[in-house]
C-alpha cells in the first residue's frame, strides 16, 4: 500500500489530500518521507496562510516556533493580531497585566523576521488588528459590540463604561505592538485593516495614536512604501473621566462638586493640541502607493463634568487638506468623517477616486451629495463623468 502511494503523481496525490483535513494529513506526512513531500502541496500549505494569534506571551511563543527556520509559519500571508481586553474577575485569567510590552513586541519581530527571511517575497498580503473582551471566564471572547452593553443608567452603565475603556485601551496596546514591530522588522506589507472590520463595532483607535515615533525619519518606509489598502476606524481624542461619587448612580443622588476651572481648562488646552489631528495625514503622506482607503470615524463625548471641554472635529480633515502630496486612490470611502466643505473638496480633488462613497453627516458630505459638480475641476470632464455616476448623480 505504502509503496503505491510513494509511486502515485503528486497531481493524483494532491487530488486525494484535497479530501481530507489538516489532522489526517499531517497523519499521512508520518508514513514516509516520499508520502510527506507528496502530501506537502498547495492544499496543505493553504491551511497555514492564515494566521490567527492573540497577544499573549504563550500564542507569540507558539508563532515564534511555528516560523523558526523557515517553518510553515512563514507561509502566513494573512495575520491576524487580536488584543484581549480582560473584563474577568477571575485573577487567573488570560491577560497577565504583568506581561512587559516589550517581551510581546520582541517575540512578534523574532517571529515576522523569520517571515522575511524565509519567504520567497518577504512580505505579508495582510495585517488585521482585532480586539477582543474576556468576560464571564478566562476561556470567553466576546466581540466588543457584544460586550459593551447599553443598559438603563442605574444599573449597569458604570461596568458597560469600564468595558468600552478596557477594549480602548486594548486597541491602543495593539496599534503600539504592532506599529513598533513593522519599524522593527521593515516587513513590507499590502493591506492593514486596523479595528474595522465587519465585526469591530464599539472599538476605534484615538487619533493620536497615528502620530508614529521616528516616521519623519522614514523608519517606516519599508512598511508603508508598499501599503496599497489601509481600512481603519479612529476616534477623536480621549478626554478622560473625572473620579465621580460612588453614590451618584443610586436613587438618592450626592452633588459632586466636579473639577475646578484649572482642570477643565487643562484638559481644554490637552484637547486643542495639534497631535490631536495631524497622526492621519503624516500616516497619508508616507503612503503614496495607496489605492484603497476606507476612513470611519467615531465622535466621542466628554463624559460628566468634562462635557463643557469641546473638541474640534474637522481638524483632523482639515490636516489632510494641507498636504501638497496624496496618493491617488482607486476607492475611497469616508464614514462618520466631519470636515469642511472646502476641506473635503480639497482632499477629493488632489486624491482623484475612481468610486467615492460616503455618508452624510456633515454639511459639506451632503452639499456634495446635492451638487456632485463641486468635485469637477476644468477640463477634467471624463473622469468627473465617472464621478458623478458613482455618487448617484446624472451625467
Amino acid at each position: 500500500m505504502v509503496a503505491h502511494l510513494e509511486e502515485m503523481p503528486n497531481e493524483v496525490f494532491e487530488g486525494i489530500a484535497v479530501c481530507l483535513d489538516l489532522a489526517d494529513i499531517c497523519s499521512l506526512r508520518v508514513c514516509s518521507r516520499v508520502i510527506s513531500a507528496k502530501a506537502t502541496q498547495e492544499h496543505f500549505k493553504s491551511f497555514f496562510i492564515s494566521k490567527r494569534v492573540e497577544v499573549i506571551e504563550s500564542a507569540f511563543d507558539d508563532f515564534v516556533a511555528a516560523t523558526h527556520n523557515g517553518g510553515l509559519g512563514c507561509l502566513v500571508q494573512n495575520l491576524v493580531l487580536v488584543g484581549l481586553a480582560d473584563c474577568t474577575t477571575d485573577p487567573a485569567g488570560p491577560v497577565d497585566e504583568s506581561e512587559d510590552t516589550l517581551t510581546l513586541t520582541a517575540a512578534l519581530d523574532a517571529a515576522l523576521r523569520n517571515v522575511r527571511k524565509y519567504r520567497r517575497r518577504g512580505q505579508l498580503q495582510c495585517l488585521t488588528l482585532e480586539v477582543r473582551v474576556c468576560y464571564d471566564g478566562p476561556a470567553q471572547r466576546l466581540l466588543p459590540s457584544e460586550a459593551i452593553i447599553v443598559t438603563p443608567r442605574k444599573e449597569l452603565m458604570r461596568p458597560s463604561r469600564e468595558t468600552a475603556k478596557a477594549v480602548w485601551r486594548a486597541a491602543e496596546t495593539l496599534w503600539d505592538i504592532a506599529v513598533n514591530v513593522l519599524r522593527e522588522a521593515e516587513l513590507p506589507i499590502l493591506a492593514l485593516h486596523a479595528f474595522d472590520g465587519p465585526n469591530m463595532q464599539a472599538c476605534s483607535l484615538a487619533a493620536p495614536q497615528l502620530n508614529l515615533p521616528g516616521l519623519a525619519d522614514g523608519t517606516y518606509d519599508a512598511t508603508l512604501s508598499s501599503l496599497e489598502v489601509l481600512s481603519m476606524s479612529i476616534s477623536s481624542v480621549w478626554v478622560p473621566d473625572y473620579p465621580v461619587d460612588e453614590l451618584q448612580y443610586e436613587e438618592d443622588d450626592v452633588e459632586d462638586p466636579g473639577p475646578s476651572e484649572d482642570e477643565v481648562a487643562q484638559e481644554q488646552a490637552r484637547a486643542e493640541a495639534l497631535s490631536n489631528y495631524n497622526g492621519l495625514a503624516n500616516l497619508l503622506k508616507h503612503c503614496l502607493k495607496l489605492r484603497d482607503l476606507d476612513l470611519h470615524y467615531f465622535k466621542m463625548q466628554p463624559y460628566h463634568m468634562f462635557r463643557d471641554v469641546s473638541i474640534d472635529h474637522e481638524r483632523l480633515f482639515e490636516q489632510v487638506a494641507l498636504l501638497d502630496d496624496l496618493p491617488r486612490l482607486q476607492r475611497c470611502s469616508l464614514r462618520g468623517v466631519i470636515a469642511r466643505e472646502n476641506d473635503l473638496l480639497t482632499v477629493v480633488r488632489r486624491m482623484r477616486p475612481r468610486r467615492l462613497t460616503f455618508d452624510n453627516r456633515s454639511p459639506g458630505f451632503r452639499d456634495i451629495q446635492t451638487n456632485p459638480r463641486l468635485l469637477l475641476k476644468r477640463r477634467s470632464r471624463p473622469r468627473g463623468v465617472a464621478l458623478q455616476r458613482d455618487l448617484g448623480a446624472k451625467p
